[in-house]
């Protein structure tokens, strides 16, 4: 997800019953480097250095060093003895760097295999729940909600036809 604090507090809500060890908060990488992004064009001069700049730090947090990229700006603004109004692009992606660090373990992430691009959750949920759910005139129950999201993810999985074989036809339980 992205930084917008009421989303991680509804996350939060929603997930307020299920174990800490089945829930993972992931800070899509897209967000960070529009953060790199606004600190690199304070700090770094000519258009090809921006793009490496920003990059090198991207890798780094995608290996883990959050922190260490987040010393280092501050250090550069430092040095550079920037004004009050080019230090707030640094300060805002250190803050914003600061207050995610525990969402962006991107290098345990990126072992198990999970996704970094917030993209691919955002366009599953478009296509699975609101091209479905919020169609016009539709209204929908408490316990309709999730009858109709388990037949529609059953169907984008293509297991559709296998699921529709075995609740027509059920295999008699052994005794």
């Amino acid at each position: 997800m992205d930084g917008q604090h009421s989303l991680w507090s509804d996350a939060d809500a929603c997930l307020s019953d299920c174990s800490d060890d089945n829930v993972i908060d992931i800070r899509g990488i897209v967000h960070v480097a529009g953060y790199a992004g606004k600190a690199a064009r304070v700090l770094v001069r000519g258009e090809a250095a921006k793009d490496e700049f920003v990059q090198d730090h991207l890798l780094r947090i995608l290996r883990g060093d959050v922190h260490g990229v987040v010393r280092g700006l501050r250090r550069m603004a430092t040095v550079q003895k920037l004004s009050k109004e080019k230090r707030a692009n640094v300060d805002a992606a250190c803050g914003y760097s600061t207050a995610h660090a525990n969402r962006m373990t991107s290098d345990e992430y990126l072992a198990t295999g999970l996704p970094m691009a917030t993209g691919v959750i955002e366009g599953a949920c478009r296509h699975l729940v609101k091209d479905r759910l919020e169609r016009t005139g539709m209204r929908w129950s408490a316990r309709g909600v999730p009858a109709m999201l388990s037949l529609r993810c059953l169907k984008a999985s293509n297991v559709w036809a296998e699921f529709q074989r075995q609740f027509l036809n059920p295999t008699p339980l052994k005794a």
